[in-house]
């Protein structure tokens, strides 16, 4: 009964989300750290699924300023690792990168179980689920990845899929605008670094 309880408030959240999201700029973006954000979201996965520690590794700068919504990245990010964790297979691996150059970025890679170069086109559309075997074995309702794109979009952001094909992992990538003075200091260090 509890997991049942549990599938249901995870698909009205889902839904609620997918509302709340779809076709609205942030009102009005803040300062934020996204460093911190996506460690929080780390974190938040790792205590919910009961990760070892190992299974999720880090790297990212110390801090990195963006403009927007605290709890909205923080749902993005939180649905790219759940993603990476249900579509793993028996062993969880995940990889997490924050990095800036003329933008700011979020890569989220796991080792799982892929998909063929035909579903990437359609995976950030609504309710969208790669194939029946899938769908039979893992729950979900295809909004996880419509959210992202929203929330993303909302950011004047872009956000990205690759998998070389089944079985070979997946990879998605968020870019996110920085604010000006980021994005002049980023600039100067890679005339410094002869990028």
């Amino acid at each position: 009964m509890r997991q049942d309880i549990d599938r249901l408030n995870t698909t009205i959240n889902s839904v609620l989300s997918a509302a709340m999201y779809t076709d609205r700029p942030v009102g009005e973006p803040r300062p934020l750290d996204l460093v911190r954000v996506v460690h929080r979201a780390v974190d938040l996965t790792a205590t919910r699924f009961q990760l070892p520690p190992e299974a999720i590794r880090c790297t990212a700068p110390e801090a990195l300023g963006v403009l927007g919504d605290v709890q909205a990245l923080e749902t993005a990010v939180l649905n790219l690792l759940d993603n990476a964790v249900k579509y793993s297979k028996d062993h969880v691996e995940i990889e997490v990168e924050v990095w800036a150059d003329e933008r700011a970025h979020v890569r989220v890679r796991d080792h799982g179980i892929g998909m063929s170069r035909t579903h990437l086109p359609f995976i950030f559309t609504r309710f969208y689920r790669i194939g029946a075997e899938v769908r039979r074995f893992r729950t979900g309702t295809g909004l996880g990845l419509f959210i992202v794109r929203s929330i993303v979009k909302g950011h004047d952001g872009a956000v990205s899929a690759d998998s070389p094909g089944p079985d070979r992992g997946s990879t998605f990538t968020i870019s996110l605008p920085l604010p000006p003075a980021v994005a002049a200091e980023a600039g100067a260090a890679q005339e410094v670094a002869g990028v």
